[in-house]
Protein backbone atom coordinates (compact mmCIF):
# COMPACT_ATOMS: atom_id res chain seq x y z
CA UNK A 1 0.00 0.00 0.00
CA UNK A 2 1.35 3.28 -0.81
CA UNK A 3 1.45 6.32 1.86
CA UNK A 4 -1.48 8.36 3.27
CA UNK A 5 -0.44 11.83 3.91
CA UNK A 6 -2.20 13.81 6.30
CA UNK A 7 -2.49 17.29 5.70
CA UNK A 8 -2.79 19.27 9.12
CA UNK A 9 -3.70 22.90 9.63
CA UNK A 10 -2.44 24.41 12.79
CA UNK A 11 -3.08 27.50 13.67
CA UNK A 12 -2.99 30.52 14.78
CA UNK A 13 -0.06 30.87 12.85
CA UNK A 14 -1.35 28.89 9.98
CA UNK A 15 1.29 26.34 9.17
CA UNK A 16 -0.24 23.45 6.84
CA UNK A 17 1.40 20.11 6.75
CA UNK A 18 1.59 16.62 6.00
CA UNK A 19 2.27 13.26 8.17
CA UNK A 20 2.36 9.35 6.70
CA UNK A 21 0.21 6.64 7.80
CA UNK A 22 -1.01 3.41 5.51
CA UNK A 23 -3.60 3.39 3.23
CA UNK A 24 -4.83 2.13 -0.71
CA UNK A 25 -6.88 4.91 -2.70
CA UNK A 26 -9.35 4.00 -4.93
CA UNK A 27 -10.68 5.41 -8.91
CA UNK A 28 -13.12 7.82 -9.17
CA UNK A 29 -15.06 9.57 -11.81
CA UNK A 30 -14.81 13.14 -11.71
CA UNK A 31 -17.97 14.51 -9.89
CA UNK A 32 -20.11 17.02 -11.22
CA UNK A 33 -19.96 20.82 -10.37
CA UNK A 34 -19.80 21.38 -6.84
CA UNK A 35 -21.82 23.60 -5.00
CA UNK A 36 -19.93 26.99 -4.71
CA UNK A 37 -18.87 26.70 -1.24
CA UNK A 38 -17.31 23.52 -1.77
CA UNK A 39 -14.01 24.66 -1.62
CA UNK A 40 -12.65 26.19 1.44
CA UNK A 41 -10.32 29.92 2.09
CA UNK A 42 -7.66 30.18 4.75
CA UNK A 43 -8.61 33.85 4.91
CA UNK A 44 -5.10 35.02 2.66
CA UNK A 45 -4.91 35.94 -0.51
CA UNK A 46 -2.08 37.78 -2.78
CA UNK A 47 -2.48 41.32 -3.52
CA UNK A 48 -1.21 40.73 -7.20
CA UNK A 49 -1.43 38.19 -9.87
CA UNK A 50 1.98 37.13 -10.05
CA UNK A 51 3.30 35.44 -6.97
CA UNK A 52 7.45 35.16 -7.22
CA UNK A 53 9.15 31.71 -5.83
CA UNK A 54 12.83 30.14 -5.60
CA UNK A 55 13.41 26.40 -5.10
CA UNK A 56 16.28 25.68 -3.21
CA UNK A 57 15.96 22.08 -3.64
CA UNK A 58 17.31 21.33 -6.97
CA UNK A 59 16.32 17.11 -6.66
CA UNK A 60 12.94 18.28 -6.34
CA UNK A 61 12.65 20.45 -9.28
CA UNK A 62 11.04 18.18 -11.41
CA UNK A 63 8.36 17.64 -8.95
CA UNK A 64 8.01 21.87 -7.97
CA UNK A 65 8.01 22.52 -12.03
CA UNK A 66 4.60 20.21 -12.46
CA UNK A 67 3.32 21.40 -9.44
CA UNK A 68 4.12 24.84 -10.49
CA UNK A 69 2.58 24.36 -14.34
CA UNK A 70 -0.51 22.60 -13.24
CA UNK A 71 -0.99 25.65 -11.71
CA UNK A 72 -0.14 28.67 -13.72
CA UNK A 73 -2.37 26.10 -16.31
CA UNK A 74 -5.72 26.04 -14.60
CA UNK A 75 -7.00 28.96 -15.49
CA UNK A 76 -7.13 31.04 -12.62
CA UNK A 77 -5.64 34.40 -13.25
CA UNK A 78 -2.39 33.90 -11.05
CA UNK A 79 0.82 32.57 -12.05
CA UNK A 80 3.77 31.11 -10.32
CA UNK A 81 7.28 32.87 -11.61
CA UNK A 82 10.68 31.87 -10.91
CA UNK A 83 13.03 34.43 -9.80
CA UNK A 84 16.48 34.86 -7.41
CA UNK A 85 16.32 33.64 -3.81
CA UNK A 86 16.43 37.31 -2.54
CA UNK A 87 13.54 38.30 -5.09
CA UNK A 88 11.18 35.22 -4.30
CA UNK A 89 8.07 36.34 -2.09
CA UNK A 90 8.02 31.83 -1.92
CA UNK A 91 11.04 29.87 -0.74
CA UNK A 92 10.69 26.26 -1.48
CA UNK A 93 13.02 24.06 1.24
CA UNK A 94 13.08 20.41 2.79
CA UNK A 95 12.13 20.19 6.18
CA UNK A 96 14.72 19.73 8.53
CA UNK A 97 13.77 16.58 10.16
CA UNK A 98 13.50 13.17 8.25
CA UNK A 99 9.76 12.76 7.85
CA UNK A 100 6.68 12.46 5.40
CA UNK A 101 5.65 16.13 6.34
CA UNK A 102 5.23 18.68 4.21
CA UNK A 103 4.42 22.47 6.03
CA UNK A 104 3.49 25.78 4.33
CA UNK A 105 3.84 28.57 6.24
CA UNK A 106 1.86 31.53 5.09
CA UNK A 107 2.72 34.90 6.22
CA UNK A 108 0.39 38.37 5.72
CA UNK A 109 -0.76 41.73 6.64
CA UNK A 110 -5.08 41.69 6.98
CA UNK A 111 -6.12 39.98 4.23
CA UNK A 112 -3.18 39.66 2.18
CA UNK A 113 -0.45 37.51 2.13
CA UNK A 114 3.17 38.97 2.44
CA UNK A 115 5.57 35.42 1.97
CA UNK A 116 5.73 31.99 2.38
CA UNK A 117 7.80 28.93 3.42
CA UNK A 118 6.92 25.53 1.33
CA UNK A 119 8.84 22.71 3.73
CA UNK A 120 8.81 19.17 1.38
CA UNK A 121 9.86 15.85 2.57
CA UNK A 122 13.47 15.20 2.79
CA UNK A 123 14.41 12.07 1.00
CA UNK A 124 16.28 9.17 3.46
CA UNK A 125 15.29 5.76 4.70
CA UNK A 126 12.60 7.11 6.96
CA UNK A 127 10.60 9.12 4.16
CA UNK A 128 11.26 6.34 1.56
CA UNK A 129 8.02 5.76 0.75
CA UNK A 130 6.70 9.70 0.08
CA UNK A 131 9.57 10.71 -1.63
CA UNK A 132 9.40 9.37 -5.30
CA UNK A 133 8.83 12.10 -8.02
CA UNK A 134 5.04 11.68 -8.29
CA UNK A 135 4.55 11.84 -4.50
CA UNK A 136 6.50 14.81 -4.05
CA UNK A 137 4.60 16.58 -6.84
CA UNK A 138 0.94 16.23 -5.66
CA UNK A 139 3.14 17.31 -1.74
CA UNK A 140 4.27 20.13 -3.72
CA UNK A 141 1.21 21.16 -5.70
CA UNK A 142 -1.59 21.21 -2.45
CA UNK A 143 1.21 23.26 -0.31
CA UNK A 144 1.00 25.52 -3.28
CA UNK A 145 -2.77 25.42 -3.32
CA UNK A 146 -1.96 26.76 0.49
CA UNK A 147 0.06 29.63 -0.62
CA UNK A 148 -2.72 30.40 -3.15
CA UNK A 149 -5.32 30.82 0.03
CA UNK A 150 -7.12 27.69 -0.18
CA UNK A 151 -7.63 25.62 2.92
CA UNK A 152 -8.69 21.65 3.36
CA UNK A 153 -11.73 20.59 1.44
CA UNK A 154 -13.20 17.08 2.92
CA UNK A 155 -16.60 17.08 0.59
CA UNK A 156 -15.42 16.47 -2.65
CA UNK A 157 -12.60 14.93 -4.87
CA UNK A 158 -9.45 17.83 -4.57
CA UNK A 159 -5.62 17.91 -4.30
CA UNK A 160 -6.68 19.95 -0.91
CA UNK A 161 -8.13 17.08 0.71
CA UNK A 162 -6.52 16.64 4.22
CA UNK A 163 -5.29 13.36 3.02
CA UNK A 164 -3.67 12.07 0.03
CA UNK A 165 -0.82 10.60 -2.25
CA UNK A 166 0.46 10.15 -5.91
CA UNK A 167 -2.90 9.08 -6.19
CA UNK A 168 -4.83 11.76 -5.27
CA UNK A 169 -6.73 12.96 -2.70
CA UNK A 170 -8.79 10.78 -0.28
CA UNK A 171 -12.20 11.74 -0.73
CA UNK A 172 -11.01 10.70 -4.79
CA UNK A 173 -11.24 6.95 -3.22
CA UNK A 174 -15.06 6.42 -2.82
CA UNK A 175 -15.01 3.79 -5.87
CA UNK A 176 -12.66 1.52 -4.41
CA UNK A 177 -9.11 0.03 -5.22
CA UNK A 178 -7.08 2.59 -7.21
CA UNK A 179 -4.07 -0.10 -8.92
CA UNK A 180 -0.87 0.79 -7.31
CA UNK A 181 0.89 1.36 -10.79
CA UNK A 182 -1.10 4.35 -11.47
CA UNK A 183 -1.41 8.03 -10.72
CA UNK A 184 -3.57 11.10 -10.50
CA UNK A 185 -1.67 12.23 -13.16
CA UNK A 186 -4.20 15.55 -13.89
CA UNK A 187 -2.80 16.26 -10.35
CA UNK A 188 -5.40 19.43 -9.63
CA UNK A 189 -9.32 19.07 -9.64
CA UNK A 190 -12.14 20.66 -10.77
CA UNK A 191 -12.44 21.79 -6.91
CA UNK A 192 -8.87 23.13 -6.60
CA UNK A 193 -9.46 25.54 -9.68
CA UNK A 194 -12.65 26.91 -8.56
CA UNK A 195 -11.20 28.19 -4.93
CA UNK A 196 -8.23 29.63 -6.83
CA UNK A 197 -10.63 31.16 -9.65
CA UNK A 198 -13.21 32.67 -6.66
CA UNK A 199 -9.77 34.32 -5.36
CA UNK A 200 -8.26 35.35 -8.10
CA UNK A 201 -10.82 34.96 -11.34
CA UNK A 202 -9.98 34.03 -14.72
CA UNK A 203 -12.00 30.44 -15.67
CA UNK A 204 -11.34 26.99 -15.36
CA UNK A 205 -10.37 25.07 -18.07
CA UNK A 206 -12.29 22.17 -18.27
CA UNK A 207 -10.89 20.14 -21.16
CA UNK A 208 -8.26 19.35 -18.63
CA UNK A 209 -11.36 17.46 -16.45
CA UNK A 210 -12.66 16.00 -19.64
CA UNK A 211 -10.14 12.75 -19.71
CA UNK A 212 -9.52 9.69 -17.62
CA UNK A 213 -7.60 11.42 -14.35
CA UNK A 214 -5.08 8.51 -14.00
CA UNK A 215 -1.86 7.64 -15.78
CA UNK A 216 0.30 4.88 -15.25
CA UNK A 217 3.45 4.75 -13.96
CA UNK A 218 5.96 2.64 -15.73
CA UNK A 219 4.87 1.01 -19.34
CA UNK A 220 3.32 -1.61 -19.90
CA UNK A 221 4.53 -5.19 -18.92
CA UNK A 222 5.32 -7.07 -22.10
CA UNK A 223 3.28 -9.86 -23.52
CA UNK A 224 4.51 -13.67 -23.40
CA UNK A 225 5.22 -14.48 -26.89
CA UNK A 226 5.33 -17.60 -29.83
CA UNK A 227 1.77 -19.26 -28.46
CA UNK A 228 0.98 -22.31 -29.66
CA UNK A 229 -1.57 -25.01 -28.64
CA UNK A 230 -2.02 -28.47 -29.81
CA UNK A 231 -4.77 -30.90 -28.98
CA UNK A 232 -3.23 -33.47 -26.28
CA UNK A 233 -6.63 -35.63 -25.42
CA UNK A 234 -10.38 -35.33 -24.94
CA UNK A 235 -11.24 -32.02 -23.74
CA UNK A 236 -7.36 -30.69 -23.30
CA UNK A 237 -4.76 -28.99 -24.88
CA UNK A 238 -1.15 -27.92 -24.10
CA UNK A 239 -0.45 -24.04 -24.52
CA UNK A 240 3.44 -23.31 -25.17
CA UNK A 241 4.41 -19.77 -24.70
CA UNK A 242 8.22 -17.67 -24.01
CA UNK A 243 8.32 -15.80 -21.00
CA UNK A 244 9.21 -12.54 -21.40
CA UNK A 245 11.59 -10.47 -19.32
CA UNK A 246 10.02 -8.68 -16.17
CA UNK A 247 8.59 -5.52 -15.91
CA UNK A 248 11.17 -2.48 -15.47
CA UNK A 249 9.24 -1.42 -12.07
CA UNK A 250 10.57 2.16 -10.08
CA UNK A 251 12.09 0.86 -6.74
CA UNK A 252 9.63 2.99 -4.71
CA UNK A 253 6.17 0.94 -6.20
CA UNK A 254 8.13 -2.70 -4.59
CA UNK A 255 6.91 -2.12 -1.23
CA UNK A 256 3.38 -2.20 -2.66
CA UNK A 257 3.69 -5.31 -5.00
CA UNK A 258 0.64 -7.53 -4.66
CA UNK A 259 2.93 -10.63 -6.24
CA UNK A 260 5.84 -12.66 -4.62
CA UNK A 261 6.81 -13.28 -8.28
CA UNK A 262 5.72 -12.19 -11.80
CA UNK A 263 3.61 -14.92 -12.91
CA UNK A 264 1.23 -15.57 -15.92
CA UNK A 265 -2.61 -16.08 -16.46
CA UNK A 266 -4.25 -18.19 -19.11
CA UNK A 267 -7.67 -19.87 -19.72
CA UNK A 268 -9.67 -20.66 -22.76
CA UNK A 269 -13.31 -20.96 -23.90
CA UNK A 270 -15.17 -22.68 -26.96
CA UNK A 271 -15.99 -20.49 -30.15
CA UNK A 272 -13.86 -18.08 -31.72
CA UNK A 273 -14.03 -14.97 -29.22
CA UNK A 274 -11.23 -15.04 -26.95
CA UNK A 275 -11.93 -15.04 -22.86
CA UNK A 276 -10.84 -11.85 -20.94
CA UNK A 277 -8.59 -11.72 -17.80
CA UNK A 278 -11.56 -12.31 -15.28
CA UNK A 279 -11.95 -15.88 -16.71
CA UNK A 280 -7.73 -16.91 -16.51
CA UNK A 281 -6.06 -19.03 -14.00
CA UNK A 282 -2.82 -17.47 -12.64
CA UNK A 283 0.10 -19.59 -11.91
CA UNK A 284 3.38 -18.95 -11.12
CA UNK A 285 6.55 -19.33 -13.51
CA UNK A 286 8.29 -22.38 -13.76
CA UNK A 287 10.39 -21.36 -16.89
CA UNK A 288 13.29 -18.93 -16.76
CA UNK A 289 12.49 -15.21 -18.37
CA UNK A 290 12.85 -16.29 -22.41
CA UNK A 291 12.25 -20.07 -21.82
CA UNK A 292 8.78 -22.30 -23.40
CA UNK A 293 6.31 -22.19 -20.63
CA UNK A 294 3.95 -25.17 -20.87
CA UNK A 295 1.17 -25.42 -19.52
CA UNK A 296 -2.08 -28.11 -20.15
CA UNK A 297 -5.57 -26.90 -19.80
CA UNK A 298 -8.17 -28.95 -19.17
CA UNK A 299 -12.25 -29.62 -19.32
CA UNK A 300 -12.63 -27.71 -22.70
CA UNK A 301 -15.53 -28.49 -25.36
CA UNK A 302 -14.72 -30.46 -28.43
CA UNK A 303 -14.75 -27.98 -31.03
CA UNK A 304 -12.88 -24.73 -32.00
CA UNK A 305 -11.44 -23.00 -28.62
CA UNK A 306 -9.82 -19.56 -28.41
CA UNK A 307 -6.98 -19.47 -25.84
CA UNK A 308 -5.30 -16.22 -24.32
CA UNK A 309 -2.44 -15.85 -22.15
CA UNK A 310 -1.37 -12.60 -20.44
CA UNK A 311 2.03 -11.81 -18.47
CA UNK A 312 1.14 -10.39 -14.77
CA UNK A 313 3.93 -8.51 -12.98
CA UNK A 314 4.55 -8.26 -9.15
CA UNK A 315 1.96 -5.42 -8.80
CA UNK A 316 -0.46 -7.45 -10.28
CA UNK A 317 -0.37 -5.70 -13.29
CA UNK A 318 -1.11 -7.61 -16.51
CA UNK A 319 0.60 -7.36 -20.05
CA UNK A 320 -1.77 -7.31 -23.32
CA UNK A 321 -3.14 -10.73 -23.91
CA UNK A 322 -1.41 -12.75 -26.63
CA UNK A 323 -4.58 -15.38 -28.07
CA UNK A 324 -4.45 -18.55 -30.53
CA UNK A 325 -6.60 -20.87 -31.84
CA UNK A 326 -7.03 -24.56 -31.55
CA UNK A 327 -9.92 -27.76 -32.29
CA UNK A 328 -10.35 -29.88 -29.29
CA UNK A 329 -11.12 -33.42 -29.31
Amino acid sequence: MGPLLRMMLMTPIRFFGLVAAAAAFGIVALSGPAPADAYKKTGYKWPTKTITFHNSIMAEDAAVKDAVRVWNTSGAAVRFKRTSRKRAKVRIKYLKQDACLGLTRLRGRGKFATSATVYLPRPSAATALCTDRLTQTFIAAHELGHVLGLDHDERHCATMNSHGNRRGGSVCDAAGDTPPWTWRCRILEYDDVRGAVKLYGGKARMSKFATPPLCPIYPDPPAPTGLTAEPTGPGQITARFVRPADSAIPPYLLPEARANAPSYAIAAQAGTVCPDLAAAQRWAWSAPVNATQSDPVSGLQAGPNCVAVWAVDVMGRPSAPVTTSVTVL
